[in-house]
């Protein structure tokens, strides 16, 4: 049985390859992601040109994400903005989000 969902949500693990001294290093946190349908997927990303915009909608909380103090950072439009301004966090949350909704990460198990 399918059950179809008004406002789906889930939660996700995301890697973040972070830019480093001659190398990249792993992170990851949990993002909270709402189902957005394929053509307002697409709009966004027409209308905006940048991945930055799909992911105001779509990212709607996480978890595990840290300062330099090792204090968690709190949701918020402000925190996400400062999240979304980084193009290696983009990648990571593209990747985690179509992995997601393509079942591609379990298939890789």
């Amino acid at each position: 049985m399918f059950m179809m969902v008004k406002d789906p949500t889930f939660s996700w693990p995301v890697t973040v390859h972070v830019p480093g001294d001659g190398a990249r290093i792993a992170q990851t946190f949990t993002g909270l992601f709402r189902v957005v349908p394929a053509t307002r997927a697409a709009a966004l990303l027409a209308e905006q040109r940048s991945a930055a915009a799909l992911f105001r909608e779509v990212l709607i909380g996480w978890q595990g994400i840290v300062d330099e103090r090792r204090e968690p950072v709190p949701f918020s439009e402000e925190t996400r903005e400062a999240l979304l301004d980084h193009g290696y966090i983009l990648v990571a949350l593209s990747e985690a989000y179509a992995d997601a909704l393509s079942g591609r990460a379990a298939e890789k198990n």
